[in-house]
C-alpha cells in the first residue's frame, strides 16, 4: 500500500511513530510549507531521506514574503499550504497513492486531496487537531471537505466534538491520541544535566514549550514568585523559544527572582528526555482564547512517561490527559494563586510526587504508548483502503 502524508511541518514526536509503520506501508512524507525553524530544521536534516519538501511557486512566494499582504485574512488561507497552484493534486495523481493524509479540514492541501479523489482511487484521511469551530470564513471549503473525506483522525475528544458540531458523521471520526516512546521516556533516566546546570540540590519545576501568550508562562512566573517566598530551594526551568522570551526575562528581573529561573533554548527532540529526567514537577499553564485552546499537550505525556507529576490548566484537551488529583492537578487558567498552591503542595510532599508520577506512567503505558497507538494507526490505514 502506498501512503502519502502531507504536513506544513513534521514535529519529530509526530513523525517518529509514523516512521515505525513504514515496514507495513510505502510512505512518502511531504512538507507543504517552508515555515520550519529551530529543532524542526535539525530533525528534517536528520531525516531528509524520508522527507520531501515541496517548493513554493513564484506567485505564492511573493505573497508569503509580503508581510502586509500576509496579514490580510483571506491570504492567510495559504499558510499551511505549499502553493495556490494545485501541486498536491498533481503529486497524488502521478504517484497513484492508495491513501493520502493531510492536516485540518480547512486547508487547501486537504481540498486538493478531495479533488484528487474524484480523479483516482485514492482514499483520504484528514488529521484534525483543531478543536474550535474556526475559521468561519472557510465554511464553504470545510463543508465540501467534511462531506467528501473518507475518514478523520483526531488526537483528542475535543477535536472530535468540533467535527461533530460541523456535521461530520461519528463513524467517520477515529479517535487516536498522540503517543510517546515509553522506552526512551522512562522514570529511570540519568540526571547528569542537573550537575551541569548547578542545581543538584534543587527541586526543579519544568515548563517546555513555545513562549507565547496562550501558553501562560507569565502566570507561571508570577506563581513561582509566590512559592519562592516559602521555599528558596527550588528552580524554575523554562525551555523553549518565542516572541515573549525577553518579556518573561524582564518579568523575572522585575520580580527579583532571576537567580531561581533558568531559560534554555529549544532542545532537539533526540535530547528532550534529558530535560524531563531532571524535573520534579512539570507545568503547562495554558490560557484558552477565542480562537485557540490546548489541542493536546504532548509535553504532558512525555513527562508522565518519565514518572513526573503534572500541574496544568483546564484548557482544551489537557483534562483528557491529566486526571485531576491522580496524575497531577488541574487549575483554572490564569489563576495564579491556585497554580502556586498546587505546585507548593507537590514541592512539600515527595511521596505525593512519587505517587502521582507512578500513576501518570501507568496511564501513559495504557493509553498513549507506541505499543497501544501505532496498531490503531495501521488499522485505520488498512480499513480505509478496504
Amino acid at each position: 500500500m502506498r501512503v502519502a502524508i502531507f504536513r506544513p511541518f513534521f514535529p519529530p514526536w509526530e513523525m517518529e511513530p509514523l516512521k515505525k509503520i513504514s515496514n507495513d506501508f510505502i510512505i512518502d512524507f511531504y512538507i507543504t510549507s517552508p515555515i520550519n525553524g529551530g529543532v524542526y530544521k535539525a530533525f528534517i536534516k536528520e531525516n531528509e531521506s524520508n522527507i520531501i519538501t515541496l517548493p513554493y511557486d513564484k506567485f505564492t512566494k511573493t505573497i508569503m514574503n509580503n508581510w502586509s499582504i500576509k496579514k490580510v485574512l483571506v491570504f492567510r488561507t495559504i499558510l499551511l499550504d505549499t502553493s495556490i497552484k494545485p501541486i498536491l493534486f498533481k503529486i497524488i495523481l502521478k504517484n497513484k497513492y492508495d491513501v493520502v493524509e493531510t492536516i485540518e479540514n480547512y486547508t487547501y492541501s486537504s481540498f486538493q486531496s478531495i479533488i484528487a479523489k474524484k480523479f483516482s482511487k485514492v482514499h483520504t484521511i484528514i488529521m484534525n487537531w483543531e478543536n474550535i469551530v474556526f475559521p468561519p470564513w472557510r465554511f464553504f471549503l470545510r463543508y465540501i471537505i467534511n462531506k467528501q473525506c473518507d475518514a478523520f483522525r483526531v488526537p483528542s475528544l475535543t477535536a472530535k466534538w468540533k467535527l461533530i458540531k460541523e456535521g461530520v458523521k461519528n463513524e467517520k471520526i477515529h479517535y487516536i491520541p498522540a503517543c510517546v516512546d515509553t522506552k526512551r521516556f522512562n522514570p529511570h533516566l540519568k540526571k547528569d544535566l542537573k550537575k551541569k546546570l548547578g542545581i543538584e540540590d534543587k527541586i526543579v519545576i519544568l515548563y517546555i514549550g513555545r513562549l507565547v501568550p496562550q501558553k501562560g508562562v507569565e502566570y507561571l512566573i508570577k506563581a513561582f514568585s509566590k512559592i519562592l517566598q516559602e521555599n528558596s530551594q527550588i528552580v524554575l526551568l523554562i525551555v523553549g523559544e518565542g516572541p515573549l522570551k525577553n518579556t518573561l526575562i524582564n518579568l523575572a528581573n522585575k520580580l527579583k527572582i532571576k537567580n531561581n529561573i533558568i531559560f534554555l533554548k529549544a532542545v532537539p527532540y533526540n535530547r528532550i528526555h534529558e530535560i524531563h529526567a531532571i524535573s520534579d514537577i512539570t507545568v503547562l499553564p495554558s490560557i484558552p482564547t477565542k480562537n485557540w485552546m490546548e489541542q493536546f499537550g504532548y509535553v504532558l505525556i512525555e513527562a508522565m512517561a518519565c514518572g513526573k507529576p503534572i500541574v496544568a490548566s483546564r484548557s482544551g484537551a489537557i483534562p483528557e490527559i491529566v486526571i485531576d488529583n491522580e496524575t497531577g492537578f488541574l487549575v483554572e487558567p490564569g489563576n495564579i494563586n491556585e497554580l502556586a498552591e498546587k505546585i507548593s503542595l507537590l514541592i512539600s510532599d515527595s511521596k505525593l510526587r512519587e505517587k502521582m508520577g507512578y500513576k501518570g506512567r501507568a496511564r501513559v503505558e495504557k493509553k498513549f504508548s507506541y505499543e497501544v497507538i501505532i496498531p490503531k494507526i495501521k488499522e485505520l490505514y488498512y480499513s480505509i483502503n478496504g
